[in-house]
């Protein structure tokens, strides 16, 4: 004989917490606890199943019922992995660093030794706006940095020209090995005591730097000046 057993609820609106049932007829509003193992008969919202199992590898979508982990795209803690077509373990990185420690960066990876900026024939720019691109970890001394002058202090172009507009300090020595052109609206040459001479004058040594002197002076300069190759004015 069935051991039935009743559930008695009062008022038109009482509510259940917890039926533990083994089956259920008819229509259902609530939700359901426990792993679904023993649902069957449902329909809609079937989940999304993956493709692919790349540890670490980032998912993208697939379709509507799937995702894809890429095996060629990975992140590990602040490590994001771009992975070369043939190789998984060779490709750029980029690491996102340690606040007020270690700065990021970006790197060719395993295999790879160069990192290009866009391909062979793309002709792009890489626009460092009013920042500086540094050499040898030093900030200070050795860089190039942009500004809003137009044209830049520095100007190298695709013909070979190199361009230093005015203004432009050059602490060092500079090594000419082809012609050297003043501007035409009127270049001018210092010498050592940051006079440009008067006309007439030759540019002559002094031993420790460069002078303006009269090409009839007593010291029997020539009334040529020669640049062989390198120029060093101080």
């Amino acid at each position: 004989m069935p051991n039935w057993k009743k559930v008695i609820v009062s008022g038109s609106n009482a509510e259940l917490n917890i039926v533990q049932a083994n089956e259920f007829s008819g229509s259902f509003s609530g939700s359901f606890q426990g792993d679904g193992s023993q649902l069957t008969g449902i329909t809609g919202g079937g989940g999304i199943s993956f493709n692919g199992s790349t540890a670490n590898g980032l998912v993208t979508y697939g379709s509507a019922t799937t995702a894809d982990v890429e095996s060629k795209l990975t992140f590990d803690a602040s490590t994001l992995l771009v992975s070369s077509v043939n190789i998984d373990s060779t490709g750029v990185k980029i690491y996102g660093g340690v606040a007020f420690t270690a700065p990021p960066y970006i790197t060719p990876e395993g295999n790879h030794s160069v990192l290009n900026f866009g391909d062979v024939t793309s002709g792009l720019t890489l626009q460092m706006l009013n920042n500086k691109l540094s050499f040898d970890n030093d900030t200070t001394n050795t860089f190039i940095q942009a500004d809003t002058e137009t044209p830049e202090n520095l100007e190298i172009h695709a013909d070979g020209l190199v361009q230093i507009s005015s203004n432009t300090d050059i602490t060092g020595s500079l090594f000419i090995t082809s012609d050297i052109h003043l501007g035409p609206s009127g270049g001018k040459l210092y010498d050592g005591a940051a006079s440009t001479g008067s006309i007439g004058q030759v540019l002559t040594s002094t031993g420790t730097g460069s002078k303006w002197e009269d090409a009839t002076g007593g010291s029997g300069v020539s009334n040529e000046l020669a640049i062989a190759y390198a120029i060093a004015l101080g």
